[in-house]
């Protein structure tokens, strides 16, 4: 395989080689014709005193070089202008006079501004112009390892890097970009590694990278060699010593692992290194006791990352909890307390797990101390909410609390809405809408909070001022059903619109045709529309999902029924609906419609002038 891969490198390089002989000679042409056609096409800024003077001939007696100079200067004052034509018509009579590159690397740069494939080459083929006058010129090289990046030519900026690492042999920069390119040529890769390990000595990330590589090949004496590097590098850091352990046991050699932990463990008999490896050893073995003793007694290894053990914490303590092990589990907490009581983690663990198997009211503490570690947890905040078993004055100081941590989110306004509209403090909801409204969300957040909105004031009696919201939460998304549904049983109750509200509420119960407020809505409309039979159907189907989900039914429910079956002539019917819908609630004139055993039809008026 690695014969192949080099073989494919060599190919893809003469290809590479080929293809830049055909563009530099494409070059070349390119690069006369442009100077050609910007010579006979562009005039100086004739605004510039010193093009003036070109005109006058009053440079006539100064030399190539002045002249040239003075060319370059004035295209790159109007290439920072903006003067893109003017400054390529200079860059131009820079390279008829001179030739120079850094003209040839000015008209790429102008031609890269373009985004068109034609002017990107362009861009290429001047600045191999560039290239080809002032091979040393580290800018230029970079420039072009730029542009095949940018293109994804990843051969060329291999080769790029390479040529500049001729010219700056101890560019760190330039070796670190060839590891990052060499991801498929493992063996370069390692070169280039072992490169940088000689000019900065022997380090963590290197050697890793350079084990990675290794241990991917299987060449566990080299890898070996790198760990030994480390051992003798930082002497008191036994995490390289373990790190030997495991590889031997990767490696076959059972024997050697053991003896190194068990060195370890003879120097420091609580060497968090050594546990957590012998853990693991004793986990391929099937020796569970023997492994949680020994990530156990590796918690009190501080020097270790929390980190490193919750891949084992989560696993044991669902193990102890399915045994009904409480004792054990609360043992095991209050060792994590005592070891580690700012550890966010440690906390975190104790949520999840009085979450799965505690309640709600014992996880309300914890959170707390969570979010005192850290109140940007907003996953802490939203269990913290979930806690509360009713919306009350609590709940509400811990929307604040987020709001202050999280002050443009959505979700946190929208639930500060509700909250102010559950207690009661409608003016306060509203107020909140027309905050969070002012935010930057995308419209179908703002769509939700248009149609609240909308179904707030529509209980003040604002109905114009209703209306107006239902119909910009449907500008802002077209697909808020519940916009729909409350917007078309506006328009019922007050007789305005049938058609459009028929529209509204069949595209409600088509999306959701299980939903039996969207069905009773839809049989009102078809009722307010005179199709009091279909209206009959689906107020029975709206009727019939609520019973048998053991929701109590809502007093209109019943109360629209029995208007249906009044106006089809069915008037006891009507009357026993009616009378369950006064248990209730219902309309103010539900009672007369008792006592008068017919339907009496009370629409609600809106006042289209009405003060916004």
């Amino acid at each position: 395989m690695a014969a192949r891969n080099a073989v494919r490198a060599d190919s893809d390089t003469r290809a590479e080689n080929k293809n830049g002989l055909a563009l530099r000679k494409f070059a070349y042409i390119a690069c006369l014709l442009a100077v050609c056609g910007a010579l006979s096409a562009q005039r100086l800024d004739i605004d510039s005193l010193f093009a003036r003077h070109l005109a006058d001939g009053q440079l006539a007696d100064s030399t190539d070089e002045q002249r040239c100079a003075y060319r370059f200067a004035e295209g790159v004052r109007l290439r920072l202008s903006g003067k893109f034509d003017e400054a390529l018509g200079c860059f131009g009579a820079c390279i008829r006079i001179c030739g120079g590159a850094e003209a040839y690397y000015e008209m790429s740069r102008i031609y890269q501004m373009n985004q068109d494939s034609m002017y990107s080459q362009l861009a290429l083929l001047y600045l191999y112009k560039a290239i080809e006058r002032d091979p040393d010129n580290a800018g230029y090289q970079e420039a072009l390892v730029a542009w095949c990046l940018t293109n994804r030519l990843y051969g060329g900026a291999i080769n790029g890097y390479n040529r500049l690492l001729q010219l700056e042999p101890n560019n760190e920069r330039y070796m670190y970009a060839l590891v990052d390119l060499y991801q498929n040529q493992p063996k370069k890769q390692l070169e280039m590694l072992r490169r940088l390990e000689r000019l900065n000595g022997v380090s963590k990330d290197n050697s890793y990278q350079q084990m990675s590589i290794l241990l991917a090949r299987r060449r566990y004496g080299e890898v070996e060699k790198q760990i030994r590097k480390l051992m003798k590098k930082f002497p008191y850091e036994t995490a390289y010593k373990a790190l030997l352990g495991d590889l031997y046991l990767d490696w076959g050699k059972e024997s050697k692992a053991l003896e190194c932990y068990g060195q370890m463990l003879a120097a420091d008999s609580l060497d968090g290194n050594a546990l957590i490896s012998l853990a693991s050893y004793y986990g391929t073995k099937g020796d569970v006791a023997r492994a949680n003793e020994c990530m156990l007694k590796s918690l009190y290894d501080k020097r270790i990352p929390f980190d490193d053990r919750n891949f084992w914490l989560r696993p044991y303590l669902v193990s102890l909890a399915q045994d009904s092990a409480t004792e054990q589990i609360d043992s095991l907490f209050g060792r994590l307390f005592a070891l580690y009581p700012d550890e966010e983690q440690v906390w975190q663990l104790r949520v999840d797990y009085l979450l799965s198997y505690g309640g709600k009211v014992d996880v309300e503490q914890p959170l707390r101390r969570i979010l005192a570690l850290n109140p940007q947890n907003e996953d802490a905040w939203k269990r913290l909410l979930q806690t509360r078993d009713s919306v009350d004055a609590e709940a509400l100081e811990v929307i604040d609390g987020a709001l202050a941590q999280f002050p443009n989110s959505p979700y946190w306004h929208y639930c500060r809405m509700g909250a102010l509209f559950s207690l009661g403090r409608d003016t306060d909801a509203l107020a909140e809408i027309d905050a969070a409204v002012a935010l930057d969300m995308d419209n179908t957040m703002k769509s939700v909070f248009y149609a609240t909105k909308g179904d707030a004031v529509q209980r003040t009696g604002h109905y114009a001022q209703a209306a107006e919201c239902y119909e910009l939460a449907l500008r802002l998304d077209a697909a808020n059903t519940l916009a729909k549904n409350n917007y078309a049983y506006l328009l019922a109750c007050a007789g305005r619109n049938l058609s459009q509200a028929e529209k509204m509420s069949s595209a409600a119960v088509k999306a959701e045709p299980e939903n039996a407020t969207y069905l009773d809505t839809y049989a009102w409309v078809l009722f307010m529309r005179g199709d009091y039979r279909l209206a009959r159907f689906y107020q029975e189907r709206a009727l019939a999902l609520v019973e048998s989900s053991g929701v109590p039914v809502n007093a209109e429910f019943y109360e629209h029924y029995g208007d249906i079956l009044s106006l089809l002539g069915d008037a006891d019917a009507a009357v026993e609906q009616w009378r369950k819908a006064l248990q209730t609630g219902g309309s103010p004139t539900l009672a007369e419609k008792i006592e008068t055993r017919r339907y009496i039809p009370n629409p609600i008026e809106f006042d289209d002038d009405e003060t916004k």
